[in-house]
């Protein structure tokens, strides 16, 4: 059900409540403030048959509400009170969701956060999948950035030209993409099982330009400080030795943020590799914490495909 429709579902009940409140609240004070008919032996005999039916059915009323209507008064005001109490925290909840929802929409606009296409999603993948191949890209850091990434030749080569599903199928490119996107894939739910509860996630999105792989804004409303998040992933001797470089772009990033959405931020790196380097890449990141050249605090966070997938 539709946050709307619990909403107005909650109004409902907390209606209910007062009705069944007032309702027994009601009779009683027509009973208290009903006036008593003191009259002879004489004048109730000389009592038309109208008159005595009339007032046998006060009489009868007055009798219903002093022996049965307490104990319905009884149950309506519980089940009122309940129905009131239990409305009114639910509905609160529900006012505060969406005021969430209405703040984390201001935040997200502010911050100027824009979705990434399908397209870009792909060319991103595939950039960055290159980028753990080749030693070319070297000399110019990473940053995410659309417009650089375009440039990628095999990038335009794998989306633009005319494929059937036997030649992709067939392209070793391919599958390395899409085992990319897999593994991102799976670092985002495992950070949003971590961090969701806390912090509204997000993945590929852009900012002033610049894409992430996901990021997570704060939903405290004492809390501006956000988390964004970069998956690494690779197994070939050019991405370990390359993890220095990862490391410099992920803080340019960090500082991109911080400076175009205006809130502060934290880093977290998600490292993907094999079994068999592993321990070369951790030290590796050991080696380059000490030459950071800006100093960041970032939390890496270190997979192996095997540990990954298992579950």
């Amino acid at each position: 059900m539709h946050k709307l429709q619990y909403d107005s579902f909650y109004k409902f009940l907390v209606s209910a409540g007062i009705i069944l409140i007032v309702f027994p609240v009601a009779g009683l004070v027509f009973f208290i403030n009903s006036d008593v008919l003191l009259i002879t032996q004489s004048e109730y005999q000389n009592l038309s048959d109208y008159s005595l039916q009339a007032l046998q059915q006060k009489e009868t009323f007055c009798h219903f509400m002093s022996s049965l209507f307490p104990n319905i008064a009884v149950i309506f005001l519980l089940i009122g009170f309940v129905l009131l109490i239990y409305g009114c925290y639910k509905w609160n909840g529900i006012q505060s969701q969406l005021d969430d929802q209405v703040k984390y929409a201001t935040i997200m606009q502010k911050i100027n956060a824009e979705k990434m296409t399908a397209e870009e999603v792909l060319r991103k993948a595939t950039a960055e999948t290159l980028d753990t191949e080749s030693d070319t890209a070297e000399s110019q850091p990473t940053d995410h950035n659309t417009e650089q990434n375009t440039q990628v030749d095999p990038v335009s080569d794998m989306q633009d030209k005319p494929h059937n599903l036997d030649n992709r199928l067939n392209d070793p490119l391919y599958h390395r993409v899409m085992r990319y996107l897999e593994v991102e894939d799976v670092c985002y739910n495992r950070m949003f099982e971590q961090y969701g509860k806390h912090y509204n996630m997000q993945r590929h999105v852009k900012i002033a330009g610049k894409e992430y792989d996901f990021i997570g804004v704060s939903k405290s409303k004492h809390n501006n400080r956000d988390i964004l998040f970069e998956v690494k992933y690779g197994v070939t001797p050019v991405f370990i030795r390359n993890i220095l470089r990862y490391v410099n772009s992920f803080e340019e990033a960090g500082i991109h943020y911080e400076k175009n959405a205006h809130r502060n931020f934290e880093l977290v790196m998600l490292i993907v590799t094999s079994v068999e380097k592993l321990d070369v890449i951790k030290h590796k990141v050991r080696c380059q914490q000490s030459q950071s050249k800006r100093g960041f605090e970032i939390k890496y966070l270190f997979f192996t495909e095997e540990e990954l997938f298992s579950e």
